[in-house]
């Protein structure tokens, strides 16, 4: 995800990415089932750290639309994946989707001038709604075994992040890069005050 300073996920369920992320200036949690809605209201937090509601995903898009034209905003929907993409062929939600409803989220959030990503299996109805957009797949488990992800977004793949914490493509990556991190911290921690400063002011007149 790029830099943003507001952040919406309108199918959160257990609001994964929200929890896993850094928080934003303002941070928005929505989901159609009231059952979710009163879990997270019921947070201690709830009124400090995000905002919770309680409606359709294209309804709060329709009502809050503003807030989704503004270029610093990211829109992030995981909404329940089309039948056609599952293993399993029955109901999972208590609000499913059918393929015209998804038909009717891609075509509105193509409106949108917000960064937007949405996730789902990889299928048919996306790979040819969202042709344009970039698009990337990952391996993930669940109780039925490994998964193939599919996640679109409506921009470049980006030279900057939000939150560095997750770069890399598998663990491997990540842990490499964690341990060149702690390695260069150490050593920045050795030099003399003013030698780490200088440092530091060097890296940022001459890195991009």
């Amino acid at each position: 995800m790029p830099p943003h300073k507001v952040y919406a996920e309108l199918y959160c369920r257990t609001a994964a990415i929200y929890q896993n992320k850094r928080k934003t200036e303002r941070n928005i949690l929505n989901d159609i089932d009231v059952k979710v809605y009163e879990h997270w209201q019921e947070k201690p937090e709830a009124f400090t750290e995000f905002e919770i509601y309680n409606q359709d995903a294209l309804v709060f898009i329709d009502c809050n639309e503003p807030l989704f034209n503004r270029e610093d905003t990211l829109l992030y929907l995981d909404p329940p994946y089309p039948f056609s993409s599952r293993r399993c062929k029955t109901d999972i939600y208590r609000h499913e989707m059918t393929d015209d409803q998804h038909r009717a989220l891609l075509g509105r959030i193509q409106q949108l001038k917000c960064k937007v990503v949405i996730s789902s299996y990889q299928n048919p109805l996306y790979l040819e709604a969202l042709e344009d957009w970039s698009y990337f797949e990952f391996t993930t488990t669940t109780h039925r075994g490994a998964s193939i992800e599919s996640v679109w977004f409506n921009y470049p793949f980006p030279a900057e992040l939000h939150d560095y914490r997750y770069i890399g493509k598998d663990y491997r990556e990540r842990e490499r890069i964690m341990n060149v991190q702690k390695r260069t911290l150490s050593k920045m921690q050795r030099l003399p005050l003013l030698e780490r400063k200088a440092l530091l002011q060097y890296l940022s007149d001459n890195l991009v």
